[in-house]
C-alpha cells in the first residue's frame, strides 16, 4: 500500500509544477480535488476495508441529485 501511496505522491510532484508556473489556479484545484479522491479510492481499495464498485457509487450518487430535484428517475 505504500508504494501506491508513493506512486501518486510522485505522480503529483510531476503534474503539479507546470500548473503553479502557468497560474492556472482553476485547473489545479480540479486535479487537486479529482486527484485526493483517486488517492483515497486506490488507498482503499488495496487495504482490506470492503469498498463498493465505482458504478454503484456513481448510482448512488445520480440517485440522490434525482431524489434532490424532485425527480422519480431510479438508477
Amino acid at each position: 500500500m505504500v508504494w501506491a501511496a508513493m506512486l501518486m505522491v510522485l505522480i503529483a510532484i510531476y503534474q503539479v509544477p507546470p500548473l503553479v508556473k502557468q497560474k492556472q489556479w482553476a485547473e489545479l484545484a480540479g486535479f487537486a480535488l479529482i486527484w485526493t479522491m483517486a488517492t483515497a479510492y486506490a488507498l482503499l481499495v488495496l487495504s482490506p476495508v470492503p469498498v463498493p464498485r465505482p458504478v454503484e457509487m456513481i448510482r448512488a450518487l445520480m440517485q440522490t441529485i434525482y431524489s434532490y430535484l424532485g425527480l422519480d428517475i431510479q438508477v
